[in-house]
């Protein structure tokens, strides 16, 4: 019995102590006055001072501590350390400490008080007062005029890129492939399906921050990308198929991608509600594309001729525009390779590579052929990196839509890099088979099908106008109809 009364004695008397010192911890000790109220556009390597007023409402001895949440953001210069005697109530002062920018991103002043009220006999963390309060700073990156260039350059690539794109799609074409319309429904379901809600769960399993969760998101529900068209073509798989779906893509765009910003966009929403892309900025950035297609297609359906012209006299102004948006970009968003993390490199690369994988499996899950597997594959991983860039550049503030970018440019170079390092090795290996047999090896698996190609292409599935100019037939040599061979020719 005695022993139960000690230990009931000894809980309780801990339980007021721990009582005690949390209220001692929450007590009021002064009101901060900042000016500005926040800092949201300092720029790298710029200083700012900040002016803080205080007033005291109880009697004590205080040391305030500032200190940078994150260091490598931003650092508290002049002031670090301030000791406050208040003799009484509603004691005032002011004491001022500036900030200087290092790199962008969002951040805050904490200031840590330690110290005693009048009648503490001790200054220990268990008795007396730790407050702390935070001081919001936005670093942004120093203006320049580039930056506005490389908008503009990148508004114009989409523009001129997408309007040569629509002049390339024959409506036979897209007519012969929806006839079959299993390969486009895979694709559909697979990138507007699947990709989104597994870029929010991506992000969400790494823990990625708002506005980098933001950023995988916008690239996972966008419409698919031209890289998948030239990539399909490379891997030698079906190109008619990977443009008319890329075409639909496109234009199912405009409402796929704002449904899943708006459903999922908010699930990144912070507090302060600027990690945040509005509806109408998400159809801004999707009619910037598909007004273009649209254009184009109607040119090619109603002047097919016109529209083969257009393309020839489009082809080096998007070849300029698109070394322009290499090397500006690569100034641009040089910062991208600085603030990567581990995080964000597994989240850009799970993306594709999962996409990849998904759209493939659906693709022989439901018996495709192996040119058609590797083109749905493609698709579904590649998605449209310039209206991603563009739809946060547009949507979002500073340093907001440059942090957003940042899994954007990762996604492009673990999509687009270890594809073209597979595809150069795959040529290569031709080559070296090639010299091993004679010449007398078929060049890949796709290839050495010559009959089904054939087939393909007299009932309309390829369309070889579209493989970008590149590639030279004589019509002479197709079993095609003397019709279906004088619109090979003109083409």
């Amino acid at each position: 019995m005695e022993n139960r009364l000690l230990f009931i004695s000894i809980t309780l008397a801990a339980f007021l102590c721990y009582v005690n010192g949390q209220s001692a911890e929450r007590r009021e000790w002064c009101h901060l006055l900042f000016n500005p109220v926040n800092i949201t556009d300092l720029h790298e390597g710029q200083s700012r001072p900040v002016l803080v007023n205080y007033t005291c409402i109880a009697t004590g001895e205080f040391n305030v501590t500032l200190r940078p949440k994150h260091p490598a953001i931003f650092a508290v210069d002049r002031v670090r350390h301030v000791y406050i005697a208040s003799p009484g109530n509603n004691f005032g002062g002011q004491f001022n400490f500036s900030v200087r920018g290092l790199r962008l991103g969002r951040s805050s002043v904490v200031f840590e008080a330690t110290g005693r009220f009048s009648g503490d006999s001790e200054w220990t963390p268990s008795t007396s007062l730790r407050a702390v309060e935070e001081y919001r700073v936005l670093v942004i990156r120093k203006p320049e005029a580039i930056y506005d260039v490389f908008l503009v350059i990148l508004a114009l690539m989409l523009v001129l890129t997408n309007f040569g794109f629509g002049c390339r799609i024959d409506p036979e074409i897209v007519k012969a492939v929806l006839k079959k319309p299993i390969q486009p429904a895979i694709g559909f379901v697979c990138q507007f399906g699947i990709m989104p809600p597994l870029a929010l769960g991506i992000a969400k399993m790494l823990q990625l921050d708002g506005v980098t969760g933001l950023g995988l998101l916008t690239i996972g529900a966008s419409a698919g990308g031209g890289g998948s068209n030239i990539f399909t073509f490379l891997f030698n798989a079906d190109i008619s198929l990977s443009i008319v779906m890329t075409f639909i893509s496109t234009l199912a765009a405009l409402g796929m991608t704002t449904f899943w910003i708006w459903a999922l966009g908010p699930l990144f929403r912070s507090s302060d509600g600027r990690v945040y892309i509005p509806v109408d900025a998400v159809i801004s950035s999707l009619l910037v594309v598909i007004v273009p297609v649209v254009i184009g297609v109607i040119t090619r359906y109603y002047h097919a001729k016109i529209g083969d012209i257009v393309n020839k006299i489009l082809r080096p102004f998007v070849f300029i525009f698109a070394l322009m948006l290499v090397t500006v970009g690569l100034y641009v968003y040089l910062y991208a390779f600085a603030l990567v993390t581990w995080r964000i490199w597994v989240a850009s690369t799970l993306l594709p590579w999962i996409g990849f994988t998904l759209g493939g499996g659906f693709a022989l899950l439901f018996r495709q052929d192996k040119s058609r597997i590797v083109t749905i594959a493609f698709e579904t991983g590649m998605q449209n990196i310039q209206l991603a860039l563009f739809m946060n550049r547009i949507s979002l503030g500073d340093p907001e839509a440059d942090l957003a970018n940042v899994p954007v440019i990762w996604y492009l170079v673990m999509s687009l890099v270890p594809p073209f390092i597979i595809a150069i090795g795959v040529e290569i290996k031709k080559c070296v088979d090639k010299r091993k047999h004679g010449g007398n090896v078929a060049t890949d698996d796709f290839e050495a099908d010559d009959t089904k190609a054939s087939m393909d292409v007299k009932q309309g599935q390829i369309n070889i106008a579209t493989i970008y100019d590149e590639i030279e037939v004589n019509p002479a040599q197709l079993e095609l109809t003397p019709g279906q061979k004088r619109k090979l020719t003109q083409i």
